[in-house]
């Protein structure tokens, strides 16, 4: 690793981020995450996983993410609470910035999620968009 330049950045500390980190971390890549909000994503929230592989009988969401978080940290991944604010390519190597400073890797994992409001606003836009066009052809 050169100094100060990770292998890997995970941009996102839900399943899916900690299920990459487990990926890369475990095959010795130095792996750092970048979560904003709470470690654990949205599943945290989920009274109850049905629907998670190797679970049968279920799992809370809790318990889930919290079984991953040890996971991840037991091969070695870096965890933090920051909010990415930013992302520069330089070629070879990737710029994330956050509001507390940046970090450089080879590589960088995008697994965040948007607000609901954000999502729904995108998609008015997207709708609001196409009424536009149409109605120019007219």
């Amino acid at each position: 690793m050169l100094e100060g330049v990770y292998d890997v950045i995970v941009v996102g500390g839900g399943p899916a981020g900690l299920t990459a980190v487990l990926y890369t971390a475990r095959h010795d890549l130095d792996t750092l995450v970048l979560e904003g909000r709470k470690i654990g994503g949205k599943a945290l929230e989920a009274h109850w996983v049905d629907n998670y592989p190797g679970f049968p009988e279920g799992i809370s969401g809790e318990d889930l993410m919290e079984n991953m978080i040890q996971q991840v940290e037991r091969f070695g991944a870096e965890i933090r609470n920051e909010t990415v604010v930013g992302l520069s390519d330089f070629d070879d190597l990737k710029m994330v910035t956050t509001r507390r400073g940046f970090y450089q890797a080879k590589s960088v994992v995008g697994s965040h999620w948007c607000e609901q409001e954000d999502a729904e606003r995108t998609r008015r836009e997207r709708v609001q968009g196409s009424r536009r066009k149409l109605l120019r052809r007219m």
